[in-house]
């Protein structure tokens, strides 16, 4: 980097939360203030990127930008995980679907966590109890309840269930 210039940030690593190393600001409140600051812009990032990356897979922009398969434009043009692109595709199918869910991650009632939940087993009907199941509850609460409930229901009916990708390459 030439003298007087401002260095590229390090995108892999994202912004700092910590002040420059000259920065005499050092007070807790402050980097708590810049920490929360940051998570909810992440929040709306997450929700921007599942939408993205719906269009992007929607209409095969990846093969026009010349990469042989949609997961080859995850890992080199995002640095994501194919896995976890398709995980944001499907909770952005669903929130188009089921839009309190959507109203929920916004205002915060739900992690992302607890709306993927959500968002794997709510219908139309009782998204709304859904929701209110998951917020009253610690993800990994939630997420053994639903456990619990899907292995009853698999008993009762005496089949097996898997969750498979609605679209393969």
């Amino acid at each position: 980097v030439p003298p007087g210039s401002v260095p590229p940030p390090d995108v892999a690593r994202g912004p700092s939360i910590l002040p420059p190393a000259g920065d005499p600001v050092r007070d807790p409140y402050e980097l708590l203030d810049r920490l929360t600051r940051l998570v909810r812009e992440r929040a709306e990032e997450d929700e921007l990127l599942g939408r993205a990356c719906l269009l992007v897979r929607r209409f095969g922009s990846w093969h026009r930008l010349g990469f042989l398969c949609f997961d080859e434009w995850c890992a080199e043009r995002l640095g994501l995980a194919p896995s976890t692109v398709r995980q944001r595709i499907a909770l952005e199918r669903r929130m188009q679907a089921l839009p309190e869910l959507r109203d929920a991650l916004r205002s915060r009632r739900l992690s992302y966590e607890q709306a993927r939940l959500v968002a794997r087993v709510a219908r139309p009907s009782d998204v709304a109890e859904r929701i209110e199941e998951a917020a009253a509850r610690t993800c990994i609460a939630y997420r053994r309840e639903l456990e619990g409930e899907e292995e009853r229901q698999m008993w009762r009916a005496g089949e097996l269930r898997a969750v498979v990708p609605d679209e393969v390459d």
